[in-house]
Parts: C-alpha cells; sequence; structure tokens
C-alpha cells in the first residue's frame, strides 16, 4: 500500500514538474517585414553606377551586418543561393497572398481583390491568439486583401487609415500625433501613406502590445521605382535600413519578449535591369528574384533549417511563422 502510494506520488511529482516546464517554455515572437520592389541587386550589390549610383557604395549595409551576425540567415545572393516569388506573375498582391496563404493563389495582378482562403494570421487567431496579438501594419492599402479572408479576423491598419488601437483608439497621444502628422502629408501615389508613418505606428503597436506576430510591410520603394526617381528610391532604402536598427534595438529593450523574436525581413518581388529597372511583372526579367535576411534574437539559432536552404520563396515563409510561433502549442 505504502509502495502504491509513494509511486502514485511520484508521478503526480512528475507530472507537476512537468506542467511547470511547460508553463515557463518561453513563446516565440515573429516579425515580418517586407520591402516593397527592392532588388536583390540593390541589397548585395549596392548602389547602381547605371542609374547614377555610386560604385560600391553599400545601400543596406546595417541590413548586411545583421544578416552575417550568429543566428541570422540570408538567401537570395545569387549564386550561393536562390530565391524567388511563388507565383507567376512578379507583381504586388499576388506575392503578398502567397506569403499569407503559404500557397500560391489564383490572384494575377493588384486588381484581383480580398484572398479567399485562410491566412497565417487567420490561423493563429483561430489556434487561441487574441485578436491584438496577430498584426498588419502596412502603407499600401491593399495589404489588407492578402492580410485575411474575413475582414476584422486580425488587426489590420492599412494605406492612409488612421489607425486606431484595439484598446484606446485614438486617444494615446503619440497615436493621436501620427495620424494627424500623416492626414497632412500625403504622398504622390494614390493607395498608400508614406513609410514613416507605418513605421512610426508599427513601432509605438510593437511597444504596446508585445504581439505574438507583427507584419509590417514598407511601399516607398516600389513607388518612388515606378516614377524612375533612383535618388528617392535609394533614400528609402537607407530609412529602411535606419528602422531595422531601430526595431532589433527596441526589441534588444523589451527583455524576455525581445529575446524571443525572431525577425525576417524580405520583399514582394524584384525589378528589372537597365531602362527596366522601374517595372516588374511577368515580361520582365529578373523581376522574379527575391532576397531575405532573418534573424534570431535569442541566441537559439531556431532558423538553422532555413539556413541550410539554397533556395526561398514566399510560400515557405507561412510554415515558418507557425512552427516557430505555435511551437509551445505542439509539444
Amino acid at each position: 500500500m505504502r509502495t502504491s502510494h509513494l509511486t502514485s506520488l511520484t508521478l503526480v511529482l512528475a507530472a507537476l514538474v512537468a506542467s511547470s516546464a511547460q508553463a515557463e517554455k518561453p513563446t516565440t515572437n515573429f516579425i515580418l517585414v517586407t520591402f516593397d520592389g527592392v532588388r536583390y541587386e540593390d541589397v548585395f550589390q549596392g548602389e547602381d553606377p547605371s542609374l547614377g549610383g555610386v560604385q560600391g557604395q553599400a545601400t543596406l549595409p546595417g541590413l548586411l551586418a545583421l544578416g552575417a551576425t550568429p543566428g541570422a540567415v540570408t538567401l537570395g545572393q545569387r549564386p550561393a543561393t536562390e530565391a524567388n516569388v511563388s507565383n507567376p506573375y512578379n507583381m504586388s498582391l499576388p506575392a503578398y497572398q502567397s506569403m499569407m496563404a503559404g500557397a500560391v493563389q489564383p490572384c494575377d495582378g493588384n486588381g484581383c481583390g480580398r484572398i479567399g482562403v485562410e491566412t497565417v494570421g487567420e490561423h493563429l487567431v483561430g489556434s487561441g491568439l487574441p485578436r491584438t496579438q496577430v498584426a498588419i501594419i502596412a502603407s499600401w492599402e491593399k495589404i489588407a486583401y492578402a492580410a485575411e479572408s474575413h475582414e476584422g479576423t486580425v488587426f489590420v491598419n492599412a494605406g492612409k487609415e488612421a489607425l486606431m488601437d484595439p484598446d484606446t483608439g485614438d486617444s494615446d497621444p503619440e497615436v493621436h500625433a501620427i495620424n494627424q502628422d500623416q492626414a497632412k502629408h500625403k504622398p504622390i501615389w494614390p493607395e498608400a501613406r508614406f513609410d514613416r508613418y507605418t513605421w512610426a505606428h508599427a513601432k509605438h503597436y510593437l511597444k504596446a502590445h508585445r504581439p505574438r506576430f507583427l507584419f509590417v510591410s514598407f511601399n516607398d520603394s516600389d513607388e518612388w521605382g515606378h516614377l524612375n526617381r533612383y535618388s528617392n528610391y535609394l533614400s528609402a532604402l537607407h530609412d529602411f535600413d535606419t528602422w531595422m536598427k531601430e526595431l532589433t534595438d527596441t526589441l534588444a529593450g523589451m527583455g524576455d519578449y525581445g529575446k524571443n523574436t525572431v525577425v525576417m525581413i524580405t520583399t514582394d518581388h524584384g525589378r528589372g535591369t537597365g531602362h527596366q529597372w522601374t517595372s516588374h511583372g511577368a515580361s520582365i526579367a529578373d523581376s522574379h528574384w527575391i532576397w531575405m535576411v532573418g534573424k534570431d534574437l535569442s541566441g537559439q539559432n531556431r532558423l538553422a533549417p532555413i539556413a541550410t536552404a539554397k533556395h526561398f520563396e514566399h510560400t515557405d515563409i507561412r510554415g515558418w511563422i507557425e512552427s516557430l510561433v505555435l511551437e509551445d502549442q505542439a509539444d
């Protein structure tokens, strides 16, 4: 009887220890960032002399330095590794839908409308994450058509609309100030706001809500590219580089949350070369090439399986997000 009692006690204690270990296991957060229409050549080869750039001048030195640190991975630096869009159109909305769905969608251009299948964000909410913990903040308004198949499932702020915080609306002084400034300074393109407001909103949301999944999408680069304004395009890339440093610095100051965050940075499509650098699409050579830089801030090298890959494409992203964000639920 005593032996049976001790055995039962041992089993109970073992269960409590296992339960405690499970409860203390840190969760993984995932931040996805996209630079719209940024060529792999611009990332890895620097400024383009044929377009008036300075030979050998890096466009994203901070990003490249981040990709070279322990726990980081860089893909798309041909010929060592290759990365490309998953759809055949080399256009923005089909690419973003591929990322969010994890599969190529029947979307052949930027006018195809809302995605028709469950997205990664919707799956995360359906798996138990609160809506505020799954956020998409984007400069281009049509990112909303890739973020969710059922509007309102996840938190989305895209385009020129003011951001209404899910808890405080516009009453937070910082959010209100960003919204006011954004409304005063509108770009010449019709479907997006300036990226500086997207970044300001995203950084504030990150600190206020500590989301498990945050998707931040920048757009200025593609707009300046289409307008054939290379110097403005370079300025956009320099802004991105500065903001990614701000992102990693912010995370470094957020304790365990920051230490358990994975950051992944990529693009939706490339661009042509020479006089075709202003364009992208199925008929534009090389615009299907993309790139990716990822960093596991925990130092646990959770991106190791990705680092061994020689090929990357948009449809890979959803699986990586879900495997990391939901890994504690899979045990």
